[in-house]
């Protein structure tokens, strides 16, 4: 007999009688029917009432007749809602005897009210399929259609009678759609669209009456959200409600028959409405609208926005208020904030680079979570197919025993036997003998009765003596013999058993199989407890000090990941620093950044090709690593745990650098609009600086001659051979400070490049000016104390080391200065004489303070 026979049979004798629903405390009954719903192709209506909503648990009986017999019956049912899946519950009964009536109760509780689907949502949209089956055979299909409510209460009730659903989280009954202004539950465009904490979306009507306890369960994800008190529902998502206004005006309704057709809608610029083909054809056809302008609705030009306050264009955008201006309302604005605005065109190219970097990022989440994704799915597959390694090892494990304990079965059996057949065919031997002697000793027995009976005391005394020697003989012949064999049959089962399942059991076999689970749980298992930071210092201090190869890796890695990790922070410093530089350009003209930027970019783009380098010699040597982690199992946990940890830090480093990168990249535009004033600024304060220090080294020669000159003219006869031992001093105390002042201008143009990146620079250019003004004021002063300090040691009769002889006579001559040459001296005026005592004391400064120039070979 076929299936499909068969299953014709099981059908023709199937019915069901009825089904009941009724409240599982107190036995109210609210709903009964009487229609066969195993009827095949036939859709069957269910009117279940809402009070229903109300029970704890319902009890569902169920009803029907055989008259085949049923080896295993069972249910599959389906809840279809729109045509798509949403749950499915199996329900095994077992055995039907035939020409038999069955009740089948089941009890479901409740769901929480919050996981409920509206009623309303579920009102004639839900289509219940039963499949009866034998075993693997499909009796009948039907299906049954929920008017009022979900037939059975399925939606809202669980059943503890052999259901099987998939775990919260796996797979949700709500699928949402490809289009993001639809609904996930209704399917429809969102009205009064609502957003939940974990952002998913949906319509205010489809989310009344969930609310329990201040809570909301997400239909999608069960996450719960919070909601305000006095609010029955989540806060709505403006967002997504300007998007579908957006949809709306790019695809308008008909304003005469609300058709929506986006290829063949055009708009009536007289009417100022969007009508369909099949109206404008009718409706704009009379006389009265022939002059109408009507066109295309891809050609419909959209006048810009407009400020509702003053009703002009907008034509600024201010991203501290992050809203649009018009004219009226840029000129209202401060100046701090008028600054800050651009026009609508830059404005939209910002935020189309901020909402691309955004979406970037969303991109790479999503990556992430795809790839995470597919590493769960390839864990859950590695997961079954070790699933049905082990259930096969198990499987072979057990019949491998099975089959040595039936060996040893049979073995034993067959010992017993063989003992038993030894023994028997022993006993049966002595049996035999016996049972040959048995009739002669009776024969006797009853011989000696019948003559002791018998015989008078003359015959008695007469054969007595031949009856004894008979009888004797008979004794001699046929002695009872004794069995040198027990009955006992006994067998070492216990030990052959033991030793068959030895293999399997024994102690080496326990013993070799711990040993493999402890290197699988090694091998397989999460990351080992973690260790305290004193005993992560010693593991680490441990493999430095090794001689291995992965030690040595690991001293070099320290050094350069200390090494890229100062880079690290040095380039965060400078995009901290030109941050803040830039706050402050907005406000004041200082030098430009322009070449602040590029050396940080380019700083930025070396420390990533070294840490992309880094990485790459990391990748490189966990390959050569993995053959001497095999060998050393006993390393491997720590080893992989440093080494994950390496890996992590050049991945933490290159995140940050990305996150610096992108800020620098954001300071791009505010460089780029600072970069003319601040060139022009430069150039006028490089000119005044140069002029200055060109005056300075005039008048610097000026004053050297004007000494040299008064020096001759205050001599006397016995001065005559000093001049030359005064003009050299002279010269060389010139020599000296020429040096220091080139030295300083040198390292000043040096600093104007370096010295921004590390300093902050100067709020102002006054404040600047006048304090380098100052500076060359000081030393200019400095340089005249110190030469006329010079001229009065010499004057005075100070000791000159280089000609003693001269010195001398200097002396003697000194002496004999007349009183006219002392007045003539004393004479000097008295702003010379001031100045010249401040140049004894400050001259010492200048040596201190600026290095001696190296003498050139």
């Amino acid at each position: 007999m076929t299936e499909s026979t068969r299953a014709e049979e099981i059908l023709k004798g199937f019915q069901v009688n009825w089904i009941c629903l009724r409240d599982a405390d107190g036995g109210t009954i609210f709903w009964q029917g009487s229609e066969d719903l195993s009827y095949p192709d036939v859709e069957h209506e269910a009117h279940v009432p809402k009070n229903i909503l109300k029970c704890r648990a319902v009890s569902r009986e169920f009803n029907f007749s055989s008259k085949e017999q049923i080896e295993k019956f069972r249910l599959e049912q389906k809840v279809l809602f729109k045509g798509r899946c949403l749950e499915e519950w199996y329900f095994e009964f077992g055995f039907v005897m035939p020409e038999s009536t069955n009740t089948w109760q089941s009890i479901m509780e409740a769901a929480p009210e919050s996981e409920m689907m509206p009623a309303s949502v579920l009102n004639g949209n839900v289509v219940i399929e039963t499949k009866f089956y034998d075993d693997d055979l499909l009796i009948s299909t039907s299906r049954t259609k929920g008017v009022e409510i979900a037939i059975f209460g399925i939606i809202y009730f669980v059943s503890h009678c052999n259901l099987e659903m998939e775990p919260p989280g796996l797979e949700s009954a709500l699928e949402f759609p490809k289009n993001p202004l639809l609904c996930p539950i209704c399917h429809d465009y969102f009205t009064e669209p609502c957003i939940l904490s974990c952002y998913h979306t949906f319509c205010a009507r489809c989310l009344r009456g969930r609310e329990q306890d201040r809570r909301l369960v997400c239909p999608f994800c069960r996450q719960p959200t919070l909601l305000k008190d006095g609010s029955m529902l989540p806060p709505p998502d403006t967002l997504m409600r300007q998007l579908i206004d957006i949809a709306n005006s790019e695809n308008p309704p008909c304003s005469n028959c609300d058709k929506r057709d986006r290829a063949n809608m055009y708009y009536c610029n007289t009417c100022g409405q969007a009508l369909c083909s099949h109206c404008r054809d009718n409706t704009h056809r009379a006389k009265m609208f022939a002059t109408h302008d009507i066109v295309h609705m891809t050609k419909c030009t959209k006048e810009p926005k407009r400020c509702p306050q003053h009703g002009e264009q907008y034509i600024m955008y201010s991203s501290l208020q992050n809203a649009m201006l018009c004219v009226n309302c840029f000129r209202d604005l401060p100046n701090e904030i008028r600054a800050q605005c651009v026009d609508i065109d830059t404005a939209h190219t910002q935020a189309a680079k901020r909402l691309e970097r955004g979406q970037t990022a969303i991109m790479d989440l999503q990556t992430s979570v795809r790839d995470g994704i597919i590493a769960l799915k390839g864990l859950m597959d590695e997961l079954r197919r070790n699933m049905d390694t082990e259930k096969h090892t198990i499987n072979t494990f057990c019949q491998g025993m099975q089959e040595a304990m039936a060996k040893t079965h049979a073995a034993m059996i067959m010992e017993v036997q063989r003992q038993f057949e030894s023994k028997e065919r022993i006993y049966r031997s002595q049996l035999l003998v016996l049972g040959t002697v048995m009739p002669v000793l009776q024969l006797h027995l009853v011989l000696c009765t019948t003559f002791t009976a018998a015989a008078n005391k003359y015959q008695f005394l007469e054969l007595c003596p031949s009856l004894i020697e008979r009888l004797s003989a008979v004794g001699q012949l046929s002695q009872p013999v004794r069995s040198l064999q027990g009955s006992a049959i006994k067998t070492n089962y216990r030990s052959e058993f033991a030793q068959c399942l030895e293999p399997w059991i024994g102690p080496a076999a326990v013993s070799q199989h711990q040993t493999e689970l402890a290197a699988a749980s090694r091998m397989y298992d999460g990351a080992p407890p973690p260790a305290t930071k004193k005993q992560q210092t010693a593991l680490k201090n441990k493999l430095l000090e090794g001689e291995s190869s992965f030690s040595a890796h690991c001293r070099s890695f320290e050094s350069q990941i200390r090494d890229l990790n100062q880079q690290f922070n040095a380039v965060k410093e400078k995009v901290g620093d030109l941050h803040r530089d830039i706050t402050a350009l907005r406000k004041a003209q200082t030098p430009p950044l322009t070449a602040r930027y590029d050396l940080l970019m380019r700083e930025c783009l070396h420390l990533d090709q070294n840490l992309e380098r880094q990485q790459q010699e990391l990748d490189r040597m966990a390959t050569t690593f993995d053959a001497s982690w095999e060998e050393q199992l006993w390393r491997l946990r720590v080893e992989q745990e440093v080494f994950s940890c390496q890996r992590a830090d050049v991945m933490t480093l290159r995140n940050e650098l990305k996150h610096l990168s992108q800020l620098a990249g954001q300071l791009e535009p505010y460089i780029r609009s600072l970069t003319p004033a601040q060139q022009s600024s430069q150039s006028e304060s490089a000119a005044e600086q140069s002029q200055q220090m060109q005056s300075l080294l005039e008048h610097f020669s000026e004053y050297v001659s004007y000494l040299k000159k008064y020096v001759l003219q205050q001599s006397d006869a016995g001065l005559g051979k000093i001049p030359r031992s005064r003009s050299r001093v002279l010269g060389q105390l010139f020599e000296k400070v020429r040096p220091n002042i080139q030295e300083r201008e040198r390292s000043k143009s040096a600093g104007q490049t370096d010295k921004p990146l590390s300093t902050p620079l100067k709020p102002k250019k006054s404040f600047m000016q006048s304090t380098h003004q100052m500076n060359i004021d000081r030393l200019e002063a400095q340089i005249k104390e110190k030469l006329h300090d010079m001229v009065c040691r010499r004057q005075s009769g100070a000791q000159s080391k280089s000609d003693p002889e001269s010195d001398r006579k200097l002396s003697k001559d000194d002496r004999k200065l007349s009183k006219t040459d002392l007045d003539s001296i004393s004479k000097l005026g008295s702003k010379q004489r001031i100045m010249y005592k401040k140049i004894g004391k400050s001259c010492d400064k200048i040596n201190a303070g600026y290095p001696k120039p190296r003498a050139r070979a």
